[in-house]
């Protein structure tokens, strides 16, 4: 029997949830800014697992690079749950908004979720009756 795919399965599923803790850190110590550096070093570690002759090594690596790149897309997200009192702000001061206040960034992606909603439903609606968007 071969267990080489359960083994894999279950480190990778522990890879994936340290990139939850991972986001949670990252924006708490960097700041949200630094998405695209996470981005960028995900896709690095992707395309470099596909040069290594092991099978754990390449798997993982590719597991890592891959919950880096998902991760790096959260880290918006995640400074407006930390705005919302979710979790614990950046330590630095200002270094996830570069001058602006936390309520501002907070406020600005919470008007910009919810007029996609708006726009998304409207388009729903419309469609349904019939009547071009233009």
């Amino acid at each position: 029997m071969n267990f080489f795919g359960i083994f894999i399965g279950v480190a990778t599923l522990f890879v994936i949830g340290l990139g939850f803790v991972w986001v949670i850190r990252g924006e708490r110590y960097f700041g949200y800014l630094w998405w695209p550096y996470v981005m960028g070093l995900g896709f690095l570690l992707v395309a470099g697992s596909l040069f290594l002759a092991n099978d754990w090594a390449s798997a993982l690596t590719g597991a890592f690079g891959a919950s880096l790149i998902w991760g790096s897309t959260e880290f918006k997200e995640q400074a407006v749950r930390a705005e919302l009192g979710w979790y614990p702000f950046s330590r630095k001061e200002n270094s996830s908004a570069r001058g602006r206040n936390h309520q501002e960034v907070a406020r600005a992606a919470l008007v910009n979720y919810f007029l996609a909603a708006l726009i998304a439903r409207n388009r729903i609606q419309c469609a349904g009756s019939g009547r071009d968007q233009g």
